[in-house]
């Protein structure tokens, strides 16, 4: 059981942090993934029995922020790797600036045609 759900946890979280990253999205939404791959392990072959016990060990750990709504259980993934912040930090930078000069390029065509 230790050895699957090593590899169950391996395998989810490389799923998250590739095709989620740090959004949030719903557990269920990332276990539908996971289990598209053939090579999948089942959950009922690790130490979690259910899907809401794994998630809410990820929150338990830091791992994610978990959240639990009407509609169910939510994650976000935690990237405390100091290199993927900064990554994000300049893609948020640079969306920021394009949005910036967006608003510059509309307020100058007002300007114009006013």
């Amino acid at each position: 059981i230790h050895s699957f759900s090593q590899e169950f946890f391996a395998d989810f979280m490389q799923l998250l942090r590739h095709s989620f990253g740090t959004t949030r999205v719903h557990s269920n939404v990332v276990y539908q993934e996971y289990i598209k791959s053939k090579n999948h392990f089942h959950m009922n072959a690790t130490r979690w029995t259910t899907l809401s016990g794994f998630v809410r060990f990820l929150g338990r750990e830091g791992i994610c922020k978990v959240d639990e709504t009407e509609k169910g259980l939510f994650l976000q993934y935690i990237d405390k790797d100091p290199e993927g912040r900064a990554r994000r930090e300049k893609k948020d930078k640079m969306t920021k600036d394009d949005a910036e000069r967006e608003a510059q390029l509309i307020a100058r065509q007002d300007r114009k045609s006013g």
